[in-house]
Formats: structure tokens, C-alpha cells, sequence
């Protein structure tokens, strides 16, 4: 990450001796950053490429260290261009990567060529532990392992830190422990399901934003949806885990074009799981996993009507999208209709006014069954992720499906297996 001067933000790497081995540990950030997170908060910095990045850091680093490690906030998402596994294959020369972004849980890690891979999942559900074993100054081994909190317990709570911790759980408490209504069913909000399809929380949360706002449609994005709700009584405090980025709603004045892009937008790598993935209220689309990107909505409907391309629609969505966060520029430039309160305080006050909610799948968004695949055939020039982009896939699923050794290395003339269009 850098400014727009072209100097790093932060220092770039630290070199540490333990018993007397040096290891160097330098870090990465997705460039996915640049959409994932409001956009006001990455002004004047620019992600490079985090490939060429620790190709330098490995060429300051080698000969002055024993160990070289990358703290990477990659992940192995299959949606995304950059990840940890497409980084150890870049650059062998990392011994360790130890990952983050994804949420992905490895036991025992993964080795991609010479280096590991290491990830703890979520939200401290586990601890991470590598070790690390030598012959003289030469690393011989490698091992990760993940500890869970029930194999912790047998150890003892510094009295310090419980008491704190435990005063300001007692104060947020009174406020957290209100119930504000109940649910008869379970509220649908897990990882692997709000990315890539619609779930009764993302419709409730949906026509939360329409009630407050009384827009013609909303979107919300699946990524900002992170817990679900149990049936039974719902707390305020279960409302801010599930929406715990203080987002507030935004209506925007949009053409009906806008709205098409942005369908196409938050669906461009299904049936792969994308943040993006658009929740909607007040409108209905379908999903043609066998078209192109950028042309895999069909039927949209808005208040049972079929979308017009040129007409002005209200929209709703939460601030982070309005500013073109999660990759929807297209909504960035759109005048600002109206602002309203956080989305939680507004999903709070929509179940307190019903008192029991029981939000329902009840196909606002539909997905053909994909079709059978094809055969692409490589041209001179051609990279294996612009051919995943031209299929709305990724380089990785075509490397699986492919069952390439070496995704760099395609030639002329080479059978390609791509999604059929």
C-alpha cells in the first residue's frame, strides 16, 4: 500500500531473532481493499500488485534472514484475483504465508509448492501454532496446527484483563440483552449462503430498508450480513453482530441501467461466493449462470414490473454501496436522495413494529441450472485469469477443472474447458 507520492504507508518488514534464528515477517493487503471497505477511508493510497510486492521484499530479505514470512490479508476466495495460493506459487522463495481475508479454517495447512499456508478461520474461534524445525541455520520442516478454545480452558484467566473485559460487558449488557421481538424461524445469515444466494435475513434486513426509506427498491450487499439469529426471541445485540459495520441507509436517484449494473456487478463470479452479492427488496431477478459477466441477469422486475433501462427509480442501499464500496461505482455518481438511520436501528425498529417476523425464501432471485461446458481454444497473448473474466469464472476454477500444473504456462493452440455461453 502505498501513497500517492509512490512511498509506503507503514514499514515495510521487521527482521526478528528468535534463538538465534532471523526471521524476516513482511505484510500484504488485498487490493480488494479499495471496494471492501468505504472508499473514504482508502483515499490517496493505491494497492500494487501484491505479487511484485513480495518479490522485493523477498529480494531485500534473502541472505539477511533464515526464515522469510508473509502476514497476507489474501484469502483463497475464489472470486478473488489475488490470493495466498496464487502468491506461493509466484514466489516459492516464501517459506511461511500466514493468511487471513477468507475466513478459511486450514487444520493442518496447505503446502503449495514449497511454502505453507496457514489460516485460523474466524472470529478467534481457533489459535494458530507453526513449527518451524532447523538443521544448523536450514529449515528442514514446516507444521501448522490450529488450537481451539475448548483445549485452552485449563488455563487461567488474568484477573486484570477478565475484570476489565467483564466491566464493559456489564454496561453494553443492559443495552445488548433488550429483546426487541422474535422470530419463528431460523434467520439465515451464514457465510456460504448470503454470498451467493438469497436467504430470508437478507430479505428481512431488505425490506427493512424499504419500510424506513420507502424506496421503490433496496439492495444490500451479502458481505456486510455476518451471523444469523436462532428462532426465538432477538436481541439488539444479535441485530449488531449480524450488522456490525454502522452503516447507514442511502436512497439515490437512478436510471434503471444503474440497477442493471449493479445486479451484474454483485452476481459477476456466481455460482461462486462474491461479498458483493446483491440482497434485494421491492424487485426480482434471475441468475443465467451460463452467459458471460456482465450478462447474467434476466427478468428484472421492479415492484412486479419489468425493469426500464431509462426511467428513474429510488433506491435504497447502505451508505458503503453509495459510495461505490464492494465494486458498485456505478452508484457512486447517482444524486443522493435522502440519508436515514443506521441499518441496524432500522432492522431493529421493522421487527419491533411486527414483534414476530417469518421472513421466507421466497424467490426474489432465481438461478437457471447451469449448463454443460465448452472448449475454448488459446490464442497467442492469452493469460489464464482474462480467460476466466471473458467466462465470469476465476483462473483457479479453471485450473481445477483444467487440472493445469502450472497456470502460468498455457501455450497456442491449448484446449481450454470454460463455462459454456
Amino acid at each position: 500500500m502505498k501513497k500517492t507520492d509512490g512511498k509506503r504507508l507503514l514499514t515495510p518488514y521487521s527482521i526478528k531473532e528468535v534463538d538465534g534464528f532471523k526471521i524476516g515477517i513482511f505484510g500484504l493487503a488485498t487490493p480488494e481493499t479499495t471496494y471492501k471497505t468505504h472508499p473514504k477511508n482508502v483515499e490517496g493510497l493505491t494497492f500494487v500488485d501484491p505479487v511484485e510486492e513480495a518479490k522485493v521484499m523477498v529480494a531485500e530479505l534473502k541472505g539477511k534472514v533464515d526464515v522469510i514470512v508473509a502476514l497476507a490479508h489474501l484469502g483463497m476466495d475464489k472470486s478473488s484475483q489475488d490470493t495466498s495460493i496464487k502468491l506461493a506459487q509466484a514466489v516459492p522463495e516464501i517459506d511461511l504465508i500466514v493468511d487471513g481475508h477468507s475466513h478459511t479454517t486450514l487444520k493442518d495447512g496447505m503446502m503449495v509448492g514449497n511454502t505453507l499456508i496457514a489460516s485460523a478461520g474466524e472470529y478467534d474461534k481457533n489459535l494458530g501454532a507453526i513449527q518451524l524445525t532447523f538443521e544448523g541455520k536450514k529449515l528442514i520442516a514446516k507444521k501448522a496446527g490450529l488450537v481451539t478454545k475448548e483445549e485452552t480452558e485449563w488455563i487461567a484467566d488474568d484477573k486484570d484483563v477478565l475484570n476489565l473485559v467483564n466491566g464493559i460487558k456489564t454496561e453494553q449488557g443492559k443495552v445488548l440483552s433488550q429483546v426487541i421481538g422474535k422470530t419463528a424461524v431460523k434467520l439465515d445469515g451464514e457465510r456460504e449462503q448470503v454470498r451467493k444466494g438469497e436467504t430470508n435475513l437478507g430479505n428481512l434486513i431488505a425490506d427493512a430498508m424499504i419500510s424506513v426509506s420507502g424506496a421503490d427498491a433496496a439492495i444490500t450487499n451479502g458481505g456486510g450480513i455476518r451471523a444469523s439469529i436462532e428462532a426465538g426471541d432477538i436481541t439488539k445485540g444479535q441485530i449488531i453482530t449480524v450488522l456490525p459495520f454502522g452503516n447507514y441507509i442511502v436512497t439515490k436517484k437512478v436510471k434503471g441501467a444503474d440497477i442493471k449494473s449493479a445486479l451484474e456487478l454483485g452476481v459477476k463470479p456466481y455460482p461462486e461466493e462474491n461479498g458483493a452479492f446483491p440482497h434485494v427488496s421491492g424487485m426480482t431477478y434471475t441468475i443465467d449462470p451460463s452467459k458471460l459477466a456482465g450478462e447474467k441477469v434476466t427478468s428484472i422486475l421492479i415492484k412486479g414490473q419489468p425493469l426500464d433501462i431509462n426511467q428513474d427509480y429510488v433506491l435504497a442501499t447502505n451508505d458503503f454501496m453509495a459510495a461505490g464500496g464492494d465494486g458498485y461505482t456505478m452508484l457512486a455518481d447517482d444524486a443522493t436522495a435522502n440519508e436515514y438511520p443506521a441499518l441496524d436501528e432500522a432492522v431493529i425498529s421493522y421487527i419491533q413494529a411486527k414483534q414476530v417476523v417469518e421472513p421466507k425464501v421466497e424467490g426474489r432471485i432465481a438461478a437457471k441450472p447451469a449448463t454443460s461446458t465448452s472448449i475454448y481454444i488459446v490464442k497467442p497473448g492469452d493469460v489464464l485469469w482474462r480467460i476466466a473474466k471473458q467466462y465470469g469464472t476465476t483462473w483457479e476454477k479453471l485450473v481445477e477443472i483444467n487440472k493445469l500444473k502450472n497456470p502460468h504456462l498455457i501455450f497456442p493452440g491449448q484446449e481450454i474447458i470454460v463455462p459454456a455461453q
